[in-house]
């Protein structure tokens, strides 16, 4: 029992690692060199926040998969079986078509009315750049993740 719960939670952190995070402070970096911008829209009565790469978006999506890649060979003991695989991918899959999802619609800041001139705080802007991860189908299908799988199993040969 401890020991699939331990193996579930790698699972979770290595999701929670290649979706979010990584994708997370690397677009906050690009925003803060400024090779992002933020925009808020309306959408149904609600300011959202929406971050779009302006500059430097293939570096930025090659750095991010690179990260990807890197993350899935450190953690390359938990997918030495089909089922782990098939499950991680799947689970994987779900949690980026979900964030896709809310990323489409926006971050909700929290204001009913918002100047474009007032400052956006730190913390919208950083949520906000979970979204930029998934402006490209090959982070969606979690392509760097099931290239490092492959390349796991094909070196396991």
């Amino acid at each position: 029992m401890n020991g699939k719960l331990t193996r579930k939670l790698k699972y979770a952190l290595i999701i929670l690692l290649n979706n979010i995070i990584i994708g997370m402070i690397l677009g906050f970096i690009w925003y803060k060199l400024g090779l992002a911008k933020s925009s808020i829209e309306m959408s149904s009565g609600i300011d959202v926040l929406k971050i779009k790469i302006t500059n430097l978006n293939y570096l930025y999506y090659f750095i991010l998969a690179i990260l990807e890649f890197i993350i899935i060979i450190i953690f390359k003991q938990l997918f030495k079986s089909k089922k782990s695989i098939i499950f991680y991918l799947t689970v994987s899959i779900i949690v980026s078509l979900i964030l896709l999802f809310i990323s489409s619609i926006g971050f909700d800041t929290g204001y009913r009315i918002i100047n474009i001139s007032e400052e956006i705080k730190t913390i919208n802007i950083l949520i906000a750049c979970i979204g930029l991860r998934y402006k490209s189908w090959i982070f969606i299908l979690n392509i760097p993740t099931i290239l490092a799988i492959l390349y796991i199993n094909k070196k396991a040969r």
